[in-house]
């Protein structure tokens, strides 16, 4: 048995899973060795299942370890298995036109997840609250989780009230090392006076935890305060004893090219301008 299901396959066996809504004991068992499974390019507007509860019966196997999601899209609630011990390491999630909250629980409750990936394609189809996903990674993956992606495409019109980007701390994560979110990721929304709450020097030392080795930055501040975020992180890295190495904006937030000598000087590279195609995080 081959331990990874493409999408074509996983199509294969909607038609049997969509009779039963389960893949049942015989099918885990055949499945025994499955390690990774992928389904792209799901619409549940077009199929009468949503992605999510095809996914969902995938994750109760206990050798399924990474689950992949490109352009999936869907507006129904997942039928899922109820809160069942995921052994899931990685869940990356592609341009996916979902609400990302209610799929969560699609993933039961992963307690070894060292990888998360998500993002949308779309910036205004579902409401966009990130703090629900950093509860979710709270409740289950503090002691395991090392790389995180998260964000949206920016949009240079008037924000919508239903997006918030606040994520909230990472310090709990103790072993997260390589973080990628939006540039406003960590200033709550509903906050009167954001600009003089970063400039509060400890800020980013609630924030960020000491095991962060790369933090990538994407889009532009609606709040305009990306230059202080900058003097925040080398300030971080100069006061604070941490392992971070690497800072990417993908915006350039058009700063004196002084501050990339000076983080220099402590151990930290400062990259500004550099798009998605450009910089992965490792």
């Amino acid at each position: 048995m081959r331990s990874r299901l493409d999408s074509i396959e996983l199509q294969v066996l909607f038609v049997a899973i969509r009779r039963t809504r389960s893949l049942g004991a015989t099918a885990g068992q055949a499945f025994s060795q499955l390690e990774e499974v992928e389904l792209e390019f799901f619409d549940d507007s077009v199929n009468d299942i949503a992605p999510f509860t095809l996914l969902n019966q995938f994750c109760t196997l206990s050798t399924v370890r990474t689950i992949r999601g490109i352009r999936l899209c869907s507006s129904q609630r997942p039928k899922i298995e109820p809160n069942y011990g995921s052994h899931i390491t990685s869940t990356y999630l592609h341009e996916c036109d979902i609400r990302i909250t209610n799929e969560l629980r699609s993933f039961g409750r992963p307690s070894c997840l060292k990888s998360f990936y998500f993002t949308t394609k779309y910036w205004y189809r579902y409401p966009w609250r990130a703090i629900g996903v950093q509860e979710w990674l709270l409740i289950n993956c503090t002691q395991s989780l090392e790389e995180l992606t998260f964000y949206r495409p920016y949009s240079p019109v008037s924000e919508p009230d239903m997006a918030d980007d606040f994520l909230g701390s990472l310090r709990s994560f103790e072993r997260l090392q390589h973080v990628k979110v939006l540039v406003d990721s960590f200033i709550p929304k509903d906050d009167d006076d954001a600009k003089s709450l970063m400039k509060i020097p400890p800020f980013l030392t609630r924030m960020l935890p000491s095991s962060l080795e790369s933090f990538v930055l994407v889009g532009k501040s609606y709040l305009g305060i990306a230059s202080e975020k900058v003097y925040q992180i080398y300030d971080l890295k100069k006061t604070h004893p941490s392992n971070l190495k690497r800072v990417v904006f993908e915006d350039d937030p058009e700063l004196d090219r002084e501050i990339i000598m000076r983080s220099a000087s402590v151990g930290l590279e400062m990259v500004f301008g550099v798009t998605d195609r450009d910089y992965e995080t490792e």
